[in-house]
């Protein structure tokens, strides 16, 4: 499996990664590593059925006790967190993240407005 960013997040990174699928349940349970740089994590996704929706479980595992791993530990928790919020605006409301566009909302700290369309 590859993983590709195009100015992704504040920092407008372009970057990629890969590694193999571990395991595929569909809809139940996907399995895959990555970060070859950090000697390998594997990343696990859990779908469970709620009466309100659905519930995503994800844990990841793996990272070296180095100040690299715990750096990147730090930086994959938060990106993940941006990933599945994501997730859930398509899922929900048919919108996809196009990436910023270098202008700023007032009273929102600088940070750049993302800019969404319809899928």
């Amino acid at each position: 499996m590859r993983w590709r960013w195009v100015e992704w997040g504040p920092d407008r990174i372009t970057a990629e990664d890969s590694g193999p699928v571990l395991e595929a349940q569909r809809p139940e349970r996907y399995v895959f590593q990555w970060q070859a740089g950090l000697g390998g994590t594997t990343v696990e996704v859990d779908f469970e059925d709620h009466p309100e929706g659905t519930v995503v479980r994800l844990r990841e595992h793996g990272y070296p006790d180095t100040p690299e791993g715990w750096s990147g530990f730090a930086e994959c928790s938060a990106g993940w967190g941006e990933a599945l919020t994501l997730l859930k605006f398509y899922v929900e409301h048919g919108l996809r993240y196009r990436g910023l566009r270098g202008r700023t909302r007032p009273g929102r700290c600088g940070r750049r407005a993302a800019r969404y369309r319809r899928a």
